[in-house]
């Protein structure tokens, strides 16, 4: 799906020469299952990258909280899911749009810090958060979109294969 293209006319019909019937949209047409887009998994991919180098630079050398901090290893359940996230895994949506809330509750919480810094630090953190949640969100929304007609349409094209007219010869 498209995003310059309208839901209504992504559902549209269209006669399909070779078995006389109508089916629902591109997907019926290709016959392929439903896909992440590759936009937002690009933007995905950055986002969660720039949160790993992001969280690595501000626990490391920025503003730590103490010297000899370990809170730099928050960012590694991050790295651990980029190459799934890179690879358009469903699966790895699927738990990182689950895990970012926990970055995005630690954002919040370090927002309303005593110290200057790290109230900026924390709000760059919760928009690149924001970013990588809005991303993975919207990724998951419309495969989850496409995976409807495609199940509809599969469901179509069974139903026309048993269509009325062989058994009325039958008869």
């Amino acid at each position: 799906m498209s995003p310059a293209r309208p839901l209504d006319q992504e559902l549209t019909t269209e006669a399909n020469p070779e078995r006389g019937s109508q089916t629902a949209g591109p997907i019926a047409q290709g016959s392929t299952s439903p896909e992440l887009e590759p936009k937002l998994v690009r933007l995905s991919v950055w986002a969660c990258g720039l949160m790993v180098l992001y969280g690595l630079a501000w626990e490391s050398f920025i503003d730590p909280v103490r010297d000899g901090s370990w809170l730099w290893l928050k960012v590694i359940p991050l790295a651990v899911a980029m190459p799934g996230l890179a690879r358009a895994k469903v699966y790895t949506f699927q738990w990182m749009s689950l895990l970012i809330w926990l970055y995005l509750c630690e954002a919040l919480v370090r927002i309303i810090s005593p110290s200057i810094s790290e109230r900026w630090l924390a709000l760059g953190w919760l928009v690149l958060g924001l970013a990588l949640c809005g991303f993975v969100l919207l990724a998951m929304q419309r495969f989850k979109r496409q995976q409807k007609v495609y199940r509809a349409n599969v469901v179509r094209n069974a139903e026309v294969q048993d269509s009325p007219g062989d058994e009325g010869e039958k008869k």
